[in-house]
């Protein structure tokens, strides 16, 4: 759209940028429709929003109209969203399947809370989680480092099926390889 309120001028516009009718140098040359156009060409003519130059196609030398510079500034692009779809829309898949982000989300959903992973003594000091402990298993805090380790979150993501599977402890803070041997047992 072209700072107007008509549509004919709007639809002119459309077929300009669908032919690449761009300026300074189109890469064919585009003849607006003629039905029902002339009054919206002589409109953007006017404002200096479109021009016909020469140009060469083909090795023939050609008449051909582009939206200027002048044209393309004054350009409104105005979309409608038809379907609307969250662009990272949580993926109902295995959580083996699953990226580090919506290993994360799903945690956060439930209540999770995300703590820096500490350093040296501090790091061991961390208690570990008791699937022991209780029936249900209640959100906690996840420790990591800026970088995550995806084996452990797809731990915290698993810790019914763990508890089910006779695991009692899963550490906090512990190496990477440590998540994914208790995955792959």
């Amino acid at each position: 759209m072209l700072n107007n309120n008509d549509e004919k001028v709007d639809e002119l516009i459309q077929h300009f940028m669908r032919a690449g009718a761009v300026g300074p140098k189109p890469w064919q040359p585009f003849t607006p429709p003629h039905a029902g156009f002339g009054g919206a060409v002589l409109a953007l003519h006017n404002r200096g929003a479109i021009k016909q130059i020469d140009m060469m196609y083909e090795g023939e030398a050609k008449k051909t109209w582009i939206l200027t510079q002048h044209g393309l500034r004054d350009l409104v692009v105005e979309s409608e969203v038809l379907e609307g779809k969250l662009v990272l829309e949580p993926r109902h898949l295995a959580i083996e399947d699953l990226s580090c982000y919506e290993l994360l989300c799903r945690l956060f959903d439930s209540d999770w809370s995300w703590k820096p992973l500490p350093d040296g003594k501090k790091r061991k000091a961390l208690p570990d989680i008791d699937l022991t402990a209780a029936e249900d298993i209640t959100p906690s805090t996840i420790y990591t480092l800026i970088e995550q380790s995806r084996p452990y979150l797809q731990i915290l993501n698993s810790l019914v099926q763990l508890k089910d599977q006779g695991h009692c402890l899963v550490p906090q803070g512990a190496q990477e390889r440590v998540y994914s041997k208790i995955l792959k047992d």
